[in-house]
């Protein structure tokens, strides 16, 4: 290893990271491999990944950033301890899911989304700022962040809920406050059709909301004379334009 600490760029021209060192050396792509040979590499990037900062292994010596990693994503000592958590766990496998949704949630010890996001909502949220959030992800990884997020909003949420020495959240409505819990109307999805292929380019939709289908039209129309710009601006060989909604 080059790099005396983490990087996300490399130290010098030539070099790649672990990672695709590692995806190099178990290819996991291509319709040569069959489903045994991909299914093995898949699992020996997994474990090569996993314990990258093990002793003798490349990146031993980054142990103190992961250890620091993990610190700041453990959930507070008074959460754990009333939830009767003893350690963190890393892999999500480990631990099975539990049937109270909560606790679940933060079975592993530590946060879903980063404390840093709901620190920053609650700092919105006291100077009483109007604000939106899009998440946006896969269907799995969504239904999980609109879990957790509607547990914030409704004040349920272990870690943000008041007791435990936590601060509390309050955006159900109640006492004055917005709602921004997310219902099904709130889910959207966002489909990527090929233009070269005759497609339309990007396109929103939401499949459970219906009144507002006259806005989300136009939306659609502005997206895809934007896309449009953009491909043009590019051909010119000009700055393209910003994307919608900056």
């Amino acid at each position: 290893m080059v790099s005396e600490e983490p990087s996300t760029l490399p130290p010098s021209e030539g070099l790649i990271s672990y990672f695709e060192h590692v995806n190099r050396k178990f290819q996991t792509e291509g319709d040569e491999l069959d489903d045994e040979t991909r299914s093995f590499n898949l699992a020996s990037v997994s474990k090569a990944v996993a314990s990258f900062t093990a002793k003798d292994q490349p990146g031993h010596k980054f142990r103190p950033f992961f250890d620091q990693m993990v610190k700041c994503l453990s959930l507070p000592k008074g959460v754990s301890k009333a939830m009767g958590i003893e350690r963190v766990v890393l892999a999500d496998d480990d631990i099975a899911p539990l049937e109270d949704e909560r606790s679940s949630m933060l079975r592993l010890g530590r946060y879903q989304v980063m404390p840093s996001f709901w620190n920053l909502v609650l700092h919105l949220a006291k100077e009483k700022r109007d604000f939106q959030i899009v998440f946006r992800g896969t269907q799995a990884e969504i239904d999980k962040v609109v879990q957790e997020w509607n547990f914030f909003c409704d004040g349920s949420h272990p870690c943000y809920c008041g007791a435990n020495k936590t601060k509390k959240a309050v955006l159900d409505g109640s006492k004055g406050t917005k709602d921004m819990r997310l219902g099904a109307t709130a889910l959207g999805r966002w489909s990527i059709d090929d233009p070269s292929a005759g497609g339309v380019g990007h396109v929103v939709s939401f499949p459970d909301l219906n009144e507002n289908e006259a806005d989300l039209a136009d939306y659609n129309t502005k997206l895809e004379a934007q896309e449009e710009a953009q491909r043009k601006a590019e051909a010119d060989g000009v700055e393209p334009p910003p994307p919608l909604g900056d």
